[in-house]
């Protein structure tokens, strides 16, 4: 696995499930598809990892260093094309 799989699964994977499909018991939404509900470009994604959304997908600026957010954010922005 490359190094942002391995981030996405040690740090994501719990809520939005192996591969970003989501996750109906959790209620995190599927990152495979368009239609993310703040977007799926990589400035989207950058804001939802460095601030959160309203309480419920936490903030990572203070647990992942500014590269890992960086990366997960490349990564997750791919999922849709990776999506069989």
């Amino acid at each position: 696995d490359s190094p942002a799989a391995i981030l996405f699964a040690e740090n994501c994977a719990a809520c939005h499930g192996d591969g970003g499909t989501g996750g109906l018991l959790t209620g995190a939404p599927a990152l495979t598809d368009h239609s993310v509900l703040y977007g799926q470009d990589e400035a989207a994604i950058l804001s939802t990892l460095r601030h959160g959304r309203r309480g419920i997908m936490p903030a990572w600026s203070q647990r992942l260093s500014p590269a890992e957010i960086n990366l997960l954010a490349f990564y997750v922005s791919t999922l849709p094309e990776a999506k069989p």
